[in-house]
């Protein structure tokens, strides 16, 4: 098995189940999202560590175990009008995941 596929995998049960995610779809959402995809390839040996990284033009990819807590915590809320609450947005670990596949 490929070194980053055992350290995503590593990721979701340490630093989310093992911290109390217990979302099936969340977790599951984040075994697949490839996060070296989204940080430079000179930071992919990090893409998995449980830390925000630098993306581009300024901005940081999320730590996975902060963007988990916050999309589960906000599971199944009612929202108003705001974008970010529409229901195909909640997961943002889907969201990156479809950006992902989007690049190829």
């Amino acid at each position: 098995m490929d070194n980053l596929i055992k350290a995503r995998l590593q990721m979701v049960r340490d630093q989310i189940a093992g911290r109390g995610i217990s979302d099936a779809a969340l977790l599951e959402a984040m075994s697949k999202v490839q996060r070296e995809f989204f940080v430079p390839p000179h930071l992919a040996e990090f893409a998995y560590f449980d830390t925000p990284l630098p993306i581009e033009s300024g901005q940081t990819i999320s730590q996975p175990y902060r963007r988990t807590s916050s999309t589960q915590a906000t599971a199944g809320t009612t929202c108003d009008r705001r974008p970010s609450c529409h229901p195909d947005r909640r997961s943002t670990a889907a969201a990156e995941s479809h950006a992902s596949h989007s690049r190829r």
